[in-house]
């Protein structure tokens, strides 16, 4: 009996210890067992969709520990006299509530809330237990573009025949019908011109390759399974209209498959799938494991996953080469450090004060150039002199809090299939683009039968992880170019006539019928090739023959 009880114990122990699923455990306080480092995603692949699980870890501990790293740092800062302990002048030093998320706030928070067991003196643990209710989530997701989102939709567009394939003369016929798209009326489709075409985002517009879905969120979970559906599922013959995954279209294994089937009909339906995003089985399993020191991240793959191929690389990375869908894991790497973006604000400061009187005013203050903040948050006794030591230990303090926040960006890695078109890089699409889109989309049109289909565009995507935030460069030391800045303008007319000049207004370096000022004959007689669009060459041909 005895021995019967130790089992069931030892059971119970290590289900409360599994924490894979939860960052609290079996009702005790936080951080009082080891926290999971698990994280499961959904990846939105346009062959099918993958589930990933990753184990991330910071420095060897989990990710989810941050937090309590934080404190631990915090904590040892303050304790200026090494008892162990805060006391009431210590403790003024901790930054106010509402600035672990957002830097403009200044919520103060008295003693007495901080200390819970009302001895005086704030102990290691309540300090910990004050920064993991106010520090936030550590792992941020930085959504992804909408680029894969604007490839389905061009091709969608380019698809007349809604067959799942493209040809040379659809795509020419395609730019007649979206004239109408055309807002500036110049001809040309920009990628602005194009989002148009674009549903509202939402649940039931799911897009391939355009969502990375943490599945931790019980609240969203039926959501993601009806996205799963809405995106791959496909109509049975068994049951009409309405949608199912096989197995081969999901990818899971056939034991996975058929403890979901339940009522072991060959297909999965939306109650069957939201089971499987409630408890996922992952298709790829990694470790990613965060250097705060370095400022690299080493991925590595912890088991072998069928019909993924992992190509390890330098500095840690690894890229996934799945069919259809290629992914590198990287981590951002920046040479500026907690000093120097401490002494450049100390600069900042002696070039501000313009009145040289040892402290900044509210007018002064905007010379700090510091993203984000309000004087009052800086200004911590509130005298309206904001003293250098003031400015020094925000800035600590929001390096501090900045060490410990990951986030994880997608981005598109390679040209799309609008990039593939647009030839001259102007970021738009010209006549002459739509005309010769084929001969350029060649590259793709894997078994050469002079047609395109979806799942020959390669999608290739960028997971990057980063630990902290600089101050300095807030957005990413390389910021991406936005897109909706100015089209850059071809210089194909350096050389050509100046009556070629004036009279390609779109500067698309052709002239079309409707920008030509003479009649149509004259237009057919320089038009040498008969497409409809007189270019460069053809001007200075005629304009040899010219008396």
């Amino acid at each position: 009996m005895k021995r019967a009880a130790t089992v069931l114990l030892t059971v119970a122990l290590l289900l409360c210890a599994n924490v894979v699923r939860s960052n609290t455990a079996c009702g005790g306080e936080p951080g009082e067992l080891e926290l999971s480092d698990v994280r499961d995603f959904l990846f939105m692949a346009p062959e099918r969709p993958l589930f990933i699980r990753l184990h991330i870890q910071v420095d060897g501990r989990s990710f989810r520990e941050q937090p309590d790293v934080l404190a631990e740092r915090l904590f040892a800062t303050l304790d200026t006299d090494e008892n162990g302990a805060l006391n009431e002048k210590e403790a003024k030093e901790i930054p106010p509530r509402n600035r672990f998320r957002d830097a403009s706030q200044s919520t103060p928070i008295t003693f007495a809330e901080l200390d819970r067991d009302s001895d005086s003196h704030i102990s290691p643990d309540e300090l910990r237990r004050f920064v993991r209710q106010n520090v936030g989530e550590p792992l941020q997701i930085e959504r992804p573009p909408g680029s894969r989102k604007l490839d389905a939709e061009i091709f969608n567009q380019l698809d007349a025949g809604s067959d799942g394939v493209v040809t040379a003369e659809e795509i020419l016929n395609t730019r007649t019908k979206l004239a109408k798209y055309d807002i500036d009326d110049d001809e040309t489709l920009s990628k602005l011109e194009f989002a148009a075409l674009l549903p509202p985002v939402n649940a039931d517009t799911a897009s391939v390759g355009t969502t990375l879905i943490a599945l931790d969120n019980s609240r969203w979970q039926s959501d993601v399974a009806l996205k799963i559906l809405k995106v791959y599922g496909r109509p049975s013959a068994s049951h009409g209209d309405r949608r199912q995954l096989s197995r081969e279209e999901l990818g899971v294994d056939a034991a996975t498959f058929a403890k979901l089937d339940a009522d072991g009909d060959g297909g999965l339906k939306l109650a069957e799938i939201t089971a499987l995003v409630q408890d996922p089985t992952p298709q790829i399993e990694l470790l990613a494991e965060l250097d705060s020191r370095r400022k690299r991240t080493t991925v590595s793959p912890i088991s072998e996953s069928a019909g993924v191929d992992f190509r390890p690389g330098r500095n840690g990375r690894l890229t996934l080469m799945i069919p259809g869908t290629e992914i590198l894991i990287d981590s951002e790497r920046s040479g500026v450090t907690a000093r120097d973006e401490s002494k450049l604000f100390r600069l900042r400061f002696l070039q501000s004060d313009r009145d040289k009187n040892g402290y900044l005013d509210e007018g002064e203050f905007s010379g700090l150039e510091l993203t984000g903040a309000e004087f009052a948050a800086v200004d911590r006794d509130g005298d309206g002199m904001l003293m250098v030591k003031e400015v020094t230990r925000y800035v600590d303090q929001r390096m501090s809090l900045a060490r410990n926040q990951i986030s994880l960006s997608v981005a598109i890695d390679g040209k799309s299939l609008f990039d593939m078109l647009d030839v001259n890089t102007d970021r738009r699409l010209s006549p002459r683009e739509f005309r010769e889109a084929m001969s350029h989309l060649e590259v793709w049109d894997i078994n050469q039968d002079g047609r395109l289909v979806l799942a020959e565009i390669p999608s290739k995507y960028k997971l990057t992880f980063s630990l902290g935030q600089s101050l300095l460069f807030p957005g990413g030391a390389m910021a991406a170019q936005p897109e909706n800045m100015e089209a850059r303008r071809p210089d194909a007319n350096r050389d050509a006539p100046v009556w070629f000049q004036k009279m390609d207004r779109n500067r698309d370096g052709d002239i079309s019928n409707r920008e030509f000022l003479g009649p149509p004959t004259a237009f057919q007689s320089i038009d040498s090739n008969s497409d409809g669009l007189i270019d460069v060459e053809e001007a200075k041909a005629i304009e040899k023959t010219s008396p």
